[in-house]
């Protein structure tokens, strides 16, 4: 009733005020190519968006028209655009070509941009606010194929067609997140109002992110402090009053220099006994030197889980630094030079036999260079990496005995990309262009394994692995081939592409510790290297005029077929202790398909999609908890100044793996999310309400199976909230 009562005041609000949209696509005029993170302000404003991987933004204002526009990116001449009404734009940015350099500059690519033969989707801030989404984990539960994770006691990962969460490669502005223990990186601590926008790649076939991404990859970039401004949240839990939010943020500009940051934190209740807290902090620092960019940023990430008497389960926390510089060296253009590290620590208590403290820290140092040169545009990129894993697991076995079991184990990577493109013009009244792509990385892998087992107490006669001191090295490569068919008329376009492509991923630093903690008799002393081969089908289809649907302004469909096979592929079961343990797995394979369409209505003011994706995994054991098929349906209101968006998920059969094998089979589920966003100007200030209903037909926390409840955690959405959130921003 509460949430009701809210929803009714909003709109009564929201119909005093007007609202006007600008929106277009931003190309490349020498060959209609769609240019992502394109800057488009208004003039004299702080108002603005960033163009999206297809080229489009979209800027919702209160202001009215005659409006100007700047559209600026690096590469490119600026332009300044005066709007006079609502319409679609079609900008296209001519190249800056800098004297005594032998190839045109194009901008800097991002690593993404480089995967032109793949399914890429992106999102904005404004398009996750627009949806209805309050984090991370609820942006990308809205994207096709994109399943979200939801771990006992509040950790967030992300699985992407079917994969397990530590094949994906998460990175926050450049920087791995995924950590040494699990090889999963938890979202939930990112604070989503930090996020610019989020990439992501589907499959394993990339080329620039590494070995072994092999469920695909996604890319997270946050805020640059690209203009003055400050904003303030808090949100409140109107269920129970421990589901809060805070958040504060800050940013300046003054001629080339720019510098923000950002304090904010939250808290989450499950199962009525154990909180979960997160704690999200930056500081950055951008500087525009000529032509180019140099950008400093740190991050501080927290996260924990106590029980109501304060007893803390589980504590983690990553400290992070990068600098990245792009731009021009010695008058040679499209460099990318970066700098990153990351410190993660980890401490629980809440096994009966198991305490743990874990460690890893991460040296990541990366060059590139872009190239285009007539009908050859290519990547070259050298990255080197080190990474140091610690592990101390404290292991007892009711009274008989107990032992400590320490590992110190260290990587390092060396690793060459070379990804490259040729454009074929085609002369046909539609199809415009075929793009060819080949991409290879070299993979030198060193890794240095010591471990060390120490028996406490015993009451009985108990062997113990050998101490380990063992050092390996590795070499190998991953081959990509792709192509694309690019096509256009006046307001439509249409791409089509292929993508074939294997990979190979070493165990993680984990896994041998695991191992060699868990082998004492076994014959096979090392585990192996897991390989993927993989192949991609898809399309992309947008047009912006349907004459005989004069309601509709844009629509967008889309989709894609994929299989990806597996060798020695490693899962993980227990012992009679209940102890994990690694093991290689025989041939395995993910097959399946995702569609997406979606519309735009009313001059934008009404949008509605729908997407599907289903999964035939011929072995649950190695991919379980994945649900044979996953829907969504979307609905968005932008009526003024309110915004109301509606999200539905249903999710098939699902086999849920419990003590390494098919614990039970869960029937399908079904969930849905309702929220509501009111934006008022008052003076110099905006002010963003927003109200927001997770698993809204129910009142109650709800378990998929109850009979099951401890093979299945609870989902995010499967978890009763509303959550009433004030932001102000000048």
């Amino acid at each position: 009733m509460i949430g009701k009562n809210i929803l009714i005041s909003l709109l009564f609000l929201s119909a005093i005020y007007a609202q006007n949209t600008i929106e277009g696509y931003i190309l490349n005029s020498d060959n209609n190519e769609p240019i992502q993170n394109v800057n488009v302000l208004l003039l004299n404003t702080v108002e603005g968006a960033a163009s999206s991987a297809d080229g489009y933004f979209k800027i919702i204002t209160d202001l009215t028209f005659p409006l100007t526009i700047s559209v600026s990116h690096v590469g490119f001449e600026k332009k300044e655009i005066e709007v006079s009404g609502s319409k679609l734009l079609i900008i296209k940015l001519t190249p800056v070509v800098l004297p005594g350099e032998e190839v045109s500059v194009k901008g800097i690519y991002s690593r993404s941009d480089q995967d032109i033969s793949a399914s890429i989707e992106s999102l904005n801030l404004e398009e996750m606010e627009s949806i209805g989404a309050s984090d991370v984990s609820d942006a990308l539960a809205t994207i096709s194929s994109v399943n979200m994770i939801q771990a006992e006691g509040g950790v967030q990962t992300v699985s992407i067609r079917g994969s397990n969460s530590d094949e994906v490669a998460v990175y926050l502005d450049g920087i791995k997140l995924n950590d040494a223990n699990t090889g999963v990186a938890n979202l939930a601590a990112i604070d989503q109002r930090d996020i610019s926008a989020i990439n992501v790649i589907k499959g394993g076939n990339t080329t620039l992110y590494g070995a072994g991404s092999f469920g695909g990859v996604l890319n997270m970039t946050t805020k640059m402090p690209d203009s003055t401004d400050f904003s303030v949240n808090r949100g409140f839990g109107m269920i129970d009053d421990e589901n809060v939010d805070f958040g504060i943020a800050g940013s300046g500009r003054i001629g080339i220099f720019g510098l923000g940051g950002r304090y904010s934190g939250k808290s989450r209740r499950y199962y009525g006994r154990s909180l979960y807290s997160t704690i999200f902090k930056n500081a950055s620092l951008v500087v525009y030197p000529k032509g180019s960019a140099l950008v400093i940023k740190v991050f501080e990430l927290q996260d924990y889980l106590k029980l109501p008497s304060d007893e803390v389960l589980q504590d983690a926390s990553t400290q992070m630094g990068m600098i990245r510089y792009n731009g021009n060296i010695f008058g040679s253009s499209n460099w990318e030079f970066f700098y990153g590290m990351k410190k993660w620590q980890w401490e629980d208590d809440y096994y009966t036999n198991l305490n743990r403290e874990l460690g890893d820290a991460t040296i990541t140092a990366r060059a590139a260079k872009s190239v285009l040169l007539n009908n050859f545009d290519s990547i070259i990129q050298l990255e080197y990496e080190t990474q140091d894993y610690s592990a101390d697991n404290h292991y007892t076995y009711d009274t008989l005995y107990s032992y400590n079991d320490i590992g110190n184990l260290s990587r390092t990577f060396t690793n060459l990309s070379i990804v490259s493109h040729w454009k074929n013009p085609i002369n046909h009244p539609i199809l415009k262009q075929l793009r060819w792509e080949i991409g290879y990385r070299l993979n030198l892998v060193d890794t240095e394994h010591k471990q060390n087992f120490e028996l406490l107490a015993s009451t009985e006669s108990v062997a113990l692995p050998a101490e380990i001191d063992t050092s390996i090295n590795r070499t190998f490569s991953n081959l990509k081939f792709g192509a694309s068919i690019f096509g256009e008329t006046e307001n439509s376009q249409i791409k089509i592409y292929i993508n074939q492509g294997n990979s190979k991923r070493l165990p993680t630093l984990n896994d041998l510790v695991l191992w060699k903690g868990y082998i004492t008799e076994n014959e096979k002393t090392e585990l192996l290297t897991e390989t993927q081969t993989s192949t991609e089908i898809g399309f992309e289809l947008n047009n912006t005029d349907l004459s005989n649907l004069p309601a509709i302004s844009k629509a967008t469909l889309s989709g894609s077929l994929f299989i990806s096979n597996y060798n020695n592929k490693i899962a993980y079961q227990e012992d009679e202790n209940s102890l994990l343990f690694p093991f290689n797995t025989d041939l395995s394979r993910i097959l399946g398909y995702d569609i997406e369409i979606g519309f735009d209505l009313f001059n934008d003011h009404l949008g509605i999609g729908f997407s599907r994706q289903y999964l035939n995994i011929d072995d649950p054991i190695i991919f379980p908890n994945k649900p044979k098929h996953r829907t969504i349906f979307h609905a968005s209101v932008n009526y003024r100044f309110l915004t109301l968006a509606y999200n539905h998920y249903w999710e098939g059969e699902q086999y849920v793996l419990y003590s390494g094998i098919v614990g039970t089979s869960l029937d399908k589920q079904e969930t849905a999310n309702l929220s509501a966003t009111l934006k008022l100007n008052i003076w110099k200030a905006k002010l963003f309400i927003n109200y927001v209903i997770h698993n809204l037909y129910s009142e109650e926390p709800a378990l998929a199976d109850p009979e099951y409840y401890y093979l299945n955690p609870y989902s995010f959405f499967d978890v009763h909230r509303e959550i009433l959130t004030v932001r102000i921003e000048l």
